[in-house]
């Protein structure tokens, strides 16, 4: 499930406890909710300044995992395949 379907659902939920009456049920659920939502804005901030700080792959100071995909260098977004003898 993605972060704009977890949203919806969760958001859901919450409006269903709280119709019935169950506003600190209602809350815990909008309290995890906003946490989630944090460590998704967290990975897109790093994902972002990764991606931001790329360099040439001549450049490249030592190819490490990508944050987004352990098969791309993070600092210079080279795929590893490319590197492998033909």
């Amino acid at each position: 499930m993605n972060i704009h379907e977890l949203m919806t659902d969760r958001a859901d939920l919450a409006k269903t406890y709280a119709a019935d009456g169950a506003f600190h049920s209602a809350a815990r659920i909008l309290s995890d909710l906003a946490e989630k939502v944090q460590e998704h804005a967290d990975y897109c901030d790093a994902c972002l300044a990764e991606m931001m700080a790329r360099v040439p792959e001549e450049d490249c100071p030592g190819h490490v995992s990508s944050i987004m995909d352990p098969k791309v260098c993070g600092r210079c977004g080279t795929h590893v395949d490319s590197l492998r003898p033909e």
